[in-house]
């Protein structure tokens, strides 16, 4: 995750006497106020992130293979739960995954082994709930979405002025763009 440049949780004694460490990025230096809201892109051990991203794109971009492995129904699937799954996985680690790894670790089993189990319970109960969520959330407020997209798009049209393109009475079309 990107380093954020948070100002430090201050007292109001410390602010009037001006006593709070500053801010400062990987580099050493104090942020400005005004950007300390801002993700910090260092080159130390988060500075990569950018770069790396961009080269996952272009790797997508550029190669045939990647582009039908994402297009194959396991990428499709992995894209139709990608933000269902983005949204509930920490709640799900947070949760079952570190119960299950504090009670098995407590109850006398080696650290791999829960460590192990709390991944895969984990990875399991994500998806599971990433589907579900996809299934019923996502997809009926994407409908819902469409719907409205229609009713404002025919609204829209309900208030042209006749003769401009896109008029439906008219029944000239809006040019193509070039």
């Amino acid at each position: 995750h990107a380093a954020y440049c948070l100002p430090p949780l201050r007292s109001r004694t410390q602010k009037r006497r001006g006593t709070y460490p500053e801010t400062v990025v990987a580099s050493g230096q104090p942020v400005p106020d005004l950007y300390r809201w801002m993700p910090a892109l260092s080159v130390g051990k988060d500075g990569w992130l950018l770069p790396g991203a961009v080269l996952l794109i272009a790797a997508c971009l550029g190669s045939p293979g990647v582009l039908l492995a994402l297009d194959s129904r396991v990428g499709r699937f992995l894209g139709w739960i990608s933000f269902s799954l983005y949204a509930t996985h920490i709640p799900v680690i947070v949760s079952a995954g570190c119960l299950l790894l504090v009670r098995l670790h407590r109850a006398g089993e080696s650290y791999a082994v829960a460590a192990g189990s709390a991944a895969a319970l984990s990875i399991g109960l994500s998806l599971v709930l990433a589907i579900a969520c996809a299934r019923f959330v996502d997809q009926p407020s994407l409908r819902l979405a469409g719907w409205f997209g229609r009713k404002f798009r025919s609204t829209l049209d309900g208030i042209r002025p006749r003769g401009t393109p896109g008029d439906p009475v008219s029944g000239e079309r809006p040019a193509k763009p070039v």
